[in-house]
This record gives C-alpha cells, structure tokens and sequence, in this order.
C-alpha cells in the first residue's frame, strides 16, 4: 500500500470569513506524482470515496470520514476506479468492459463486489454511475444509459459538447462539470432530469477546472484540477432553476 497516512492531527482548520464556513486543509503536502487524487470520488452518508494515486502501478480506494476528518478504510484495487453509485458502492473496472462493484459499511471498503460484465461493447469505459438498475456511462460521444439487466440496450440521455467534463448523479438528477473550451479554467455545472432529459444550466464556478464532482443530499462536492482542493457547494431547489448558496468549505486532500 502507498503512504496515504491522513489522521485529525494533521489537519489544520481556518475560518474563511463565511459564518458557517469552515475551511480545512492538509499540513505539509506532497503533491501526487500523476493525476488528481480526488478526480473520481463518491460522497456517501458522511464518507468520501477516492481513487488515490502514488504512481501509475500503486493506486488506493480511501473512505475519508467528512466527520471524523480522517482515512478510516483503504482497499487495493484489482482495476481501475471509476464511479460510485446510490448503494453505497465503490466501482472498478479493467478499463474496457467488465465492472465491479465493490459494497461499503460504515466508510468500510469491502471485499464484497457485485460485477456486470460487458458493459457497452468495446468502448472503453470512462466514468460510471450505476441507480438501482440503470448504469450511466461517460463516453467520447455523450452520456450513456443503460440496464444492467441488458447492456446492449444503449440509450443516450444527452451529448456534451465541452472540451473535459465529468458526471454524477441521485435519485431525481444527472449532475455534469464542464469544461466548454480549451484555456477556459471556469467550470460550469449542468443538470439533466432522468425522467424527460431536460437540461438546465445550473451555475458557473468561476477559476476553477473541475477535475470530478459528486453530490449528497442537498450538497455539491466539485473537485480543482490545479490546487486538489474539494469545494463544498448547498444547492437549494426553492425554484425551477435552482440556485446556489456560498461554498461551506473545502477539504484538501494530498498524499503524505
């Protein structure tokens, strides 16, 4: 296992002006040697789900306890990590077809996995986001769905026209950060209605270029490519279009 040793001692906690904000952020950080290590990850009754990478062949699955502010499980994956879904499990893939998914308890990871194989022919699999019995899957053209129960019946819910974009999602919405043009570092998040398809633009995130996103209850978490910062968004649903309070916080994650 690689040296993600994250405990309460290593936190350091600053005001950021907001009444109810709370900033938190790691003391002496290392940066990860490839990618981001919060770009794929799931929220999940106070958990935070990461793929964590150390090198190319030394990768991690972290539950990061929200209220305990530290690691409390960690899991060497047999692929690659790739999505979460609304049942409280983790997702890995081989990186082309075949998908497990691996249940938690408790912010435990644990070797129990439920697997779909085949998944959307020979398409290499991006993010996945499996809602009871329907799997959403990214793909160079737009964003896929599909039963579980019959993964060559291949619907697609909308197309993205953006420069990098990822996707997560709960009951009643699809949620998407995208990046709509080269050298544009503002992220804008989109939402899409499972039940009629219909998009609405949500809001922007100015300066800041999404590196993943996931969502719990009534709470936005968008991760920064740039500084591995996670933000921490309240979206309230008091009209049609919705609407968005200031950040509560951000919690940076680094390895050790």
């Amino acid at each position: 296992m690689g040296n993600f040793g994250f405990t309460t001692s290593q936190f350091n906690f600053v005001d950021d002006g907001s009444a109810s904000a709370t900033s938190v952020q790691l003391l002496n950080p290392v940066e990860y040697n490839i990618g981001s290590p919060v770009s794929r990850f799931g929220i999940d009754n106070q958990y935070m789900f990461a793929y964590a990478e150390n090198s190319a062949f030394d990768t991690e699955l972290i539950s990061y306890s929200l209220k305990e502010r530290k690691v409390v499980s960690t899991k060497k994956p047999d692929n690659y990590f790739s999505g979460f879904n609304l049942n409280g499990a983790i997702m890995t893939s081989d990186g082309m077809e075949d998908l497990n998914f691996y249940q938690t308890a408790n912010g435990q990871i644990t070797d129990n996995f439920y697997h779909v194989a085949s998944v959307n022919g020979s398409i290499f699999i991006g993010d996945v986001f499996m809602d009871h019995d329907q799997l959403y899957v990214k793909d160079p053209f737009g964003l896929l769905t599909m039963p579980i129960s019959d993964t060559t019946n291949i619907q697609t819910l909308t197309t993205i026209n953006a420069v990098e974009w990822r996707f997560t999602a709960d009951n009643q919405y699809v949620y998407i950060a995208a990046v709509g043009e080269v050298g544009i570092l503002d992220t804008e998040i989109h939402r899409i209605d499972k039940s009629n398809s219909s998009i609405i633009n949500f809001f922007t995130i100015p300066a800041v270029q999404a590196g993943g996103i996931a969502v719990d209850s009534n709470h936005l978490y968008v991760s920064s490519k740039d500084d591995n910062k996670v933000y921490v968004y309240k979206v309230n649903d008091d009209s049609a279009l919705g609407s968005i309070d200031i950040t509560l916080s951000f919690i940076r994650l680094f390895r050790i």
